[in-house]
């Protein structure tokens, strides 16, 4: 609640942005070593922007995950 306090308005403004805090975001992913309780790494955010955001991040996780492996530049196959 404090996070949201501070942030009332939704910092991701994206085209679907109802504008008002009512959700804590991550700014850096915990997927991606982002720190859960950090003060710093949560803001304020609207549900529709949220949704959105965790929806593009899934898809970038799942899209890295498909990736082939590169091949290491020491080895000869």
């Amino acid at each position: 609640e404090d996070i949201l306090r501070r942030d009332p308005t939704c910092y991701l403004k994206y085209d679907c942005c109802t504008g008002t805090s009512t959700i804590e975001d991550h700014v850096k992913p915990l997927s991606q070593g982002g720190d859960r309780w950090s003060y710093s790494n949560r803001r304020g955010a609207c549900e529709a922007c949220h949704k959105r955001k965790t929806q593009r991040e899934s898809q970038q996780a799942r899209a890295a995950k498909r990736r082939a492996p590169e091949k290491h530049p020491g080895l000869l196959l």
